[in-house]
């Protein structure tokens, strides 16, 4: 059966949420959202049906974590051979912490970041762990630029060097990665810019009835036009390929900032979990962005919607 939820689904101002299934229930591990995004604890919700939420739980505080002391966000979360991992954002690093139970509390078990700053080429955020049907763990992360890498038993070394999916989608539109970074940075007399429009964060990469659909994010998440766009691949390595049109889920008049997702399924239906800014932006004030007054994308809110699929495609989710 359908489920149709009234968003938001979550009480109060959270953001970035995974969603992980084990036995008969979910379990929502989200931002929370505060004032430069400082907050140095991690939460998490369960749920029977996606809709209605028993939380918040304290599952991590940055107080137990030698190296980072704030900027706690963006989790995602795992069940493995008996074991429960959390990839965690902390002070703009990757770290990796371990529970026997979904709801924690867990534990950093490396007493050091997974993957330093600036480590890749790009910033060190917004890990997303995949389990294939085969058993075999990745874990893809960046702002900037995406990576994956596949993980060994140990779940924290990697078992192959990490594959820049990032540049196969530079690559499908017939850019060459490298020199349009060189070009783009150079316009922007910044030497740490990337071109926000083709891929930004946020990514999450399902499987899907044989094939892996790779989602993310484009634009800052404290702009207004924050969106979210796909891709599809027959190896989990890629090639990915855009589809002509390819945004899962874009803002419309009323719901602004609408990115950073999951994936869930539940029955044989998918449902995109994902935030929304809380504020409303005009949409003639968008070209704006983050500089909009008094809009810094920390007041959004977790939001949920199904998936229609036609003709193997995601029909694009108008948010209500």
């Amino acid at each position: 059966m359908e489920t149709k939820s009234t968003n938001p689904i979550l009480p109060g101002t959270w953001a970035d949420p995974f969603v992980l299934q084990h036995g008969d229930s979910y379990y929502l591990y989200p931002t929370k959202d505060c004032p430069h995004w400082r907050h140095p604890t991690l939460y998490a919700f369960q749920s029977k049906d996606l809709l209605n939420w028993r939380g918040p739980t304290g599952i991590l505080d940055l107080a137990n974590i030698a190296w980072a002391d704030k900027f706690a966000y963006a989790p995602t979360a795992a069940y493995w051979q008996g074991t429960f991992y959390l990839y965690f954002c902390a002070d703009n690093q990757i770290g990796l912490a371990v529970s026997d139970e979904p709801l924690g509390r867990f534990a950093d078990i490396l007493q050091r970041p997974l993957i330093g700053r600036d480590a890749f080429g790009c910033q060190s955020i917004d890990p997303d762990l995949f389990i294939d049907s085969d058993g075999q763990p990745y874990l893809l992360w960046g702002q900037g630029k995406l990576w994956i890498a596949p993980l060994r038993e140990d779940m924290h070394t990697f078992a192959a060097e990490p594959v820049c999916l990032s540049d196969q989608l530079y690559r499908q539109k017939g850019l060459d990665p490298a020199a349009y970074e060189r070009d783009y940075r150079a316009r922007d007399n910044d030497p740490y810019a990337f071109d926000l429009r083709l891929y930004n964060e946020g990514a999450h990469l399902q499987k899907i009835a044989g094939r892996y659909m790779l989602s993310w994010s484009v634009y800052d998440a404290r702009d207004p036009r924050y969106q979210i766009h796909y891709a599809w691949s027959e190896n989990v390595l890629g090639p990915y390929r855009m589809p002509e049109h390819n945004i899962l889920l874009a803002p419309t008049e009323t719901m602004r900032g609408t990115g950073h997702a999951s994936i869930a399924k539940k029955e044989t239906d998918y449902y995109l979990v994902y935030h929304r800014h809380g504020s409303v932006v005009p949409e003639r004030d968008w070209h704006r962005g983050m500089e909009w007054n008094g809009i810094d994308g920390t007041d959004r809110q977790v939001c949920c919607d199904r998936i229609k699929f036609r003709d193997g495609e995601p029909v694009q989710i108008i948010p209500e």
